[in-house]
């Protein structure tokens, strides 16, 4: 904070523990994501945590050596419930 400023706060909306799964994580909060993207609004789903606490795996999953998903993180869940979201929508 500099000299004189306000404090930031920032809210969490949930965090999930290490017992999670890939499903749990998107039935959560990927739906809500997507439901407020089609209502025009913007989303931001945050990963924090140490080195190690598993980030990227959480958001991005994990590949075969051939680059196959063994495991799909939050955002190619996320890229395929927009796209299966928009599919025929003549709106758009």
């Amino acid at each position: 904070k500099e000299a004189g400023g306000e404090v930031s706060q920032f809210n969490m909306d949930r965090v999930f523990g290490m017992e999670s799964t890939q499903e749990e994580v998107y039935a959560t909060i990927g739906d809500t994501a997507i439901q407020t993207l089609r209502q025009g609004f913007n989303s931001t789903i945050m990963a924090y945590g140490q080195t190690g606490s598993g980030k990227t795996f959480s958001m991005e999953g994990q590949k075969d050596e051939r680059g196959q998903y063994t495991s799909r993180g939050l955002i190619p869940r996320l890229f395929d419930g927009i796209f299966e979201s928009f599919q025929g929508d003549e709106t758009v």
